[in-house]
């Protein structure tokens, strides 16, 4: 295989990886809504309507959540798509402050940059292990 076929194939491979990580960070958010509802959830009388109401809305979220992540687990490696689900640290530190007022501390902070270090550290290793994976891909094309 030329070198611009194989230059063309890793920019076709990544545009596709780039889609796959945007739907596995959309699945998360969703997530993330579910975690919202529960919580409101929480603060409604046992059985109530809006208690059945909000339960429904983590029903259903969970349900979205699960049909774009069995997608999402078809373009990524597990490893990947699990470890980017930290990101949900993210959503929960800003639904945390603009829905009910919580604080963060100056160790959230440091506790969510040392998870994204790790974050990084996984999916960049795991993505030169791929590397002959894909040239052989490649090559067949």
């Amino acid at each position: 295989m030329s070198e611009s076929n194989l230059i063309h194939f890793f920019s076709k491979s990544l545009k596709k990886t780039w889609r796959s990580y945007a739907l596995l960070h959309l699945a998360v958010f969703i997530l993330s809504i579910s975690t919202i509802c529960a919580k409101f959830a929480a603060s409604q009388e046992f059985m109530s309507f809006g208690f059945i109401a909000l339960y429904g809305g983590v029903i259903l979220a969970l349900g979205i959540y699960a049909l774009i992540w069995q997608q999402v687990l078809k373009k990524i490696p597990l490893t990947n798509a699990f470890v980017n689900k930290s990101a949900s640290l993210i959503w929960s530190l800003i639904w945390g402050v603009t829905l009910f007022g919580e604080i963060v501390s100056i160790n959230m902070l440091i506790g969510i940059l040392i998870v994204f270090i790790g974050v990084i550290l996984v999916v960049t290793g795991n993505s030169r292990a791929t590397k002959p994976e894909l040239e052989k891909e490649a090559t067949n094309e």
